[in-house]
């Protein structure tokens, strides 16, 4: 009986993380991502029992399975929606990570990998509900990353990669079309678009799943797919653009805004997403695409 026990619940949450952090997984196999996306999302400590096993793997696994933790943790940030963002972090968390990338106790793979993670974060995410405190560990980074080794790129296995980018484009359509429905139903004359919580809701999960878009944009070769993805592409772009012209015109139109400076950083955070910034976001920095993309060199195996 024990009555003095503090172990925690285990669910599905921790046998899904147990399976896709378990070593001999290459680094760049994401299959399970799907069903433990949904499982994290059935119960409110969903997010808190992903975020301490995996906590776990970083201290305690060995180097295959720190790195397959840290490539999970993005994953879910990326999938399993705002319960899961806004939920997960704590401060054992955000410890444990910057360790990661600081300390000469972890490897070098998962130095650079965390380190990247972390820059990642606050270039993308320092806005968003929840992880505040994981963007703002970057101010406590060395200025430079440790030099990224040369990876031969891996051929992508679809069968495998096929369910996220089928989630991913419903997830993005499903965004684009709330962020220009509820556009469409506020008069930006009377309104800031930027004082609304829906529409921030919103925006920032088509944001998200630009991000994501543009990604795998860069790294699927498969015609089919990526049309798909390139049409999905247009939607977001399309809602965001409708964003950034009403939060415009609203600026123009009342400058008696106290907001006017916040109004100026989100569109400022928001300027990668329009079209004409395609390019430069696909030309992001090196730790950049290796913090995120599940395809880029450091996702490789040496």
């Amino acid at each position: 009986m024990l009555l003095f026990s503090d172990s925690k619940p285990v669910t599905a949450v921790t046998t899904y993380i147990d399976k896709m952090t378990v070593g001999g997984r290459t680094d760049n196999d994401l299959s399970g991502i799907v069903e433990l996306s949904e499982v994290v999302g059935l119960t409110s400590t969903g997010p808190k029992e992903a975020a301490r096993t995996l906590r776990k793997k970083l201290k305690y696994g060995r180097l295959d399975e720190q790195v397959r933790a840290l490539i999970v943790l993005q994953a879910l940030i990326e999938n399993a929606g705002s319960h899961f963002v806004e939920n997960f972090s704590d401060e054992k968390l955000e410890e444990r990570i910057f360790l990661c990338a600081t300390s000469p106790a972890y490897p070098k793979k998962v130095r650079i990998r965390a380190y990247s993670l972390i820059k990642l974060w606050q270039s993308d995410y320092s806005n968003v509900r929840g992880m505040e405190n994981l963007s703002k560990l970057a101010r406590k980074l060395p200025s430079k990353m440790p030099p990224l080794s040369i990876r031969q790129q891996q051929p992508i296995n679809m069968k495998r990669v096929a369910p996220i980018l089928e989630r991913l484009i419903v997830s993005s359509n499903m965004a684009a079309t709330n962020l220009a429905n509820t556009l469409a139903q506020i008069n930006p004359h009377r309104e800031n678009p930027t004082h609304n919580k829906q529409i921030m809701m919103y925006y920032v999960d088509c944001k998200r799943c630009h991000r994501s878009l543009l990604r795998y944009i860069e790294a699927i070769q498969d015609e089919m797919w990526l049309a798909n993805l390139l049409k999905t592409n247009d939607e977001i772009v399309s809602a965001i653009d409708s964003y950034k012209e009403k939060t415009s015109h609203n600026e123009e139109q009342d400058d008696d805004f106290e907001s006017g400076s916040d109004s100026y950083s989100l569109n400022d955070r928001a300027s990668y997403l329009s079209g004409s910034d395609v390019s430069d976001t696909i030309s992001q920095t090196e730790e950049d695409l290796d913090a995120n993309n599940p395809f880029s060199d450091l996702n490789r195996t040496d």
